[in-house]
């Protein structure tokens, strides 16, 4: 008896697993992004990449985008005939390094301003051991990019992707030049968007846990489509897997203007702004803390003579939200000048409308919202 029952219970067994495995979806029916719910990626800007599931390992995309990576060599002065001694990778007779990548293939290559301030000499080598000397066509101190360029042709480039549309969470490479370690890759993530760090005015940062070193300064940050979504800036002294990146969206409006008029011309709204707090949110009948107060009004600036008043609260700029007081200054500096915007603000605790002309930000403007 014993051993029909345990027949018995074996067949039972089998039975069960049997069942499980007909109802198991098999891996050849995994449902697409889109039957999933999942959001459809955009298409794709010169790359074969559509998704994470195309991308088997960062390999095929670390090989498409390197060549269009370079490493920059900067000295302050020619030295004669006392050439400083290589540092770990680096060129013989220079001074420091960082990072770049080209944006068209005529020469012209984006880095950070603080890579090539104040030198005298820059040299840029590409990924198959060519080297050039380059020269400033601009650059932008409250950004901290510069453009730069060698005389070369049909050269491998790289475009800007929508750091607006860039997700946390998701996967990005960086490629540059660590402690001379050239065209180094490495891999992580988007930790954060929207990071004021007191750098400037214009903070505005993309943090990632991509590892970034000194030497990667100015190297691009990229998506799985291959596009520039951030320039590398800085890294956290004090922690490690923490770096900071310019939005592409933002260094995009800055490079055109630097390679149109080798200088940046931005707008000026004429205002001092405060972040807007809990409790003062709740006063207003707000549903969430956002937007930014006005604390101060520039005399006989473009805010003022539109009617704008100290204490309103600005919730929406040229149609779009300002959640932080920081977006704004961002917002409004790279709106062209001379342009009619429509602002929606709240005014003892009424909502209301204004259009205000922005002007051309006078050379000796302080930032827009005070920093802490």
């Amino acid at each position: 008896m014993k051993y029909k029952s345990g027949m018995v219970l074996l067949a039972i067994v089998v039975l069960i697993g049997g069942l499980l495995l007909a109802f198991a979806p098999a891996e050849a029916k995994r449902p697409t992004n889109e039957q999933a719910g999942l959001p459809k990626l955009e298409a794709p800007v010169k790359s074969k990449f559509t998704s994470m599931a195309a991308l088997h390992s960062f390999a095929d995309l670390a090989k498409r985008v390197a060549p269009s990576v370079v490493n920059i060599y900067v000295a302050k002065s020619d030295r004669g005939n006392r050439p400083a001694p290589p540092s770990f990778g680096g060129m013989e007779g220079m001074e420091g390094q960082g990072s770049g990548f080209l944006i068209d293939p005529a020469g012209y290559i984006v880095t950070n301003n603080h890579v090539i301030r104040g030198m005298k000499k820059i040299r840029v080598r590409l990924l198959d051991r060519r080297e050039f000397d380059a020269r400033v066509i601009g650059f932008d101190k409250k950004v901290d990019l510069a453009l730069i360029k060698i005389e070369a042709n049909d050269l491998p480039y790289l475009d800007f992707g929508d750091s607006d549309h860039l997700e946390v969470g998701e996967w990005v490479i960086a490629i540059g030049n660590p402690f001379g370690l050239s065209h180094t890759v490495t891999a992580g993530i988007v930790s954060a968007k929207g990071r004021v760090l007191g750098a400037g005015p214009y903070d505005d940062f993309i943090q990632t846990d991509t590892s970034i070193n000194p030497g990667n300064s100015g190297g691009p940050l990229i998506n799985v489509r291959g596009q520039v979504v951030g320039i590398n800036t800085m890294i956290s002294a004090s922690g490690q897997g923490i770096g900071f990146a310019i939005p592409s969206n933002l260094a995009r409006n800055i490079i055109e203007q630097l390679k149109e008029k080798g200088h940046v011309v931005r707008s000026w709204l004429g205002v001092y702004v405060q972040p807007v707090t809990a409790k003062m949110a709740e006063t207003l009948g707000l549903p969430r803390p956002y937007g930014a107060v006005v604390s101060q009004v520039v005399p006989n600036g473009p805010a003022e003579r539109s009617g704008l008043r100290e204490g309103d609260i600005i919730i929406e700029f040229n149609g779009r939200t300002i959640e932080v007081a920081d977006d704004l200054p961002v917002i409004a500096a790279s709106t062209p000048a001379e342009q009619t915007v429509r602002v929606i603000l709240i005014r003892n605790k009424k909502k209301m409308s204004l259009k205000i002309k922005l002007e051309t930000m006078p050379e000796n403007s302080t930032p827009l919202v005070p920093r802490q």
